[in-house]
């Protein structure tokens, strides 16, 4: 698969595509990644392949395993109990500030017609990615620098999560009121409302996801 690309973003459409054939489902959990098959596989020499591993790994799709080599992450029932738990406080500081701030609320609210939309489709990782979305939008409300790079390094490792079990992805989700009831509440500036709103949506999503894991 050929990458039609710069030199110059030639790393960054590798790691992209690298990215989204892990989030789509083309390498399974636990199944190694060997540099030489996805050079040829993207038709690119093994530097950019290199780069686009060492990237994913920080992401937290790939694990590098000292002389062994680089392979996609299994997360176990301990893992998914911890995204969901620091991605709740990260999430709920990110609301209470963007409701001290009385922050625009533009951004979550097309995000939250852009999620209602990939719901009336069968494409999980589009529901996926909009999920995501509009949750960043929750978190971008607040300005906070560091908190949106803590809360970044999740976000693949959610989107790997759903797209190990499409199945389940409707209770994941979580109705689209759930979403709606917190976006409601930041903008009417209630932060209690909006936390719990967020809490119960995060606890349900967990609830659907760890009897799944090991």
């Amino acid at each position: 698969m050929a990458l039609p690309v710069t030199h110059t973003d030639l790393g960054s459409a590798v790691m992209s595509a690298l990215r989204a054939s892990i989030i789509d489902g083309d390498f399974a959990p636990g199944e190694r990644l060997v540099e030489t098959e996805l050079a040829e596989r993207f038709d690119v020499s093994r530097g950019p392949i290199r780069d686009a591993l060492a990237e994913l790994e920080r992401s937290g799709l790939v694990e590098l395993r000292p002389r062994k080599g680089s392979f996609v992450r299994s997360l176990s029932a301990a893992d998914i109990a911890e995204i969901y738990s620091l991605r709740a406080a990260l999430e709920s500081l990110a609301l209470r500030i963007a409701v001290d701030d009385a922050a625009d609320t533009t951004a979550m609210r097309t995000n939250l017609d852009a999620l209602d939309a990939a719901h009336r489709t069968d494409d999980q990782r589009s529901i996926g990615e909009a999920d995501m979305a509009l949750h960043r939008s929750f978190i971008e409300a607040s300005g906070h620098r560091r908190l949106r790079e803590a809360w970044e390094a999740l976000a693949d490792q959610t989107l790997l999560m759903m797209s190990t079990l499409p199945t389940v992805a409707p209770d994941i989700q979580g109705p689209m009121g759930a979403h709606s009831a917190i976006v409601d509440a930041v903008s009417s500036g209630d932060a209690d409302a909006a936390v719990a709103a967020l809490t119960h949506h995060l606890d349900d999503a967990r609830a659907a996801m760890l009897p799944h894991f090991a």
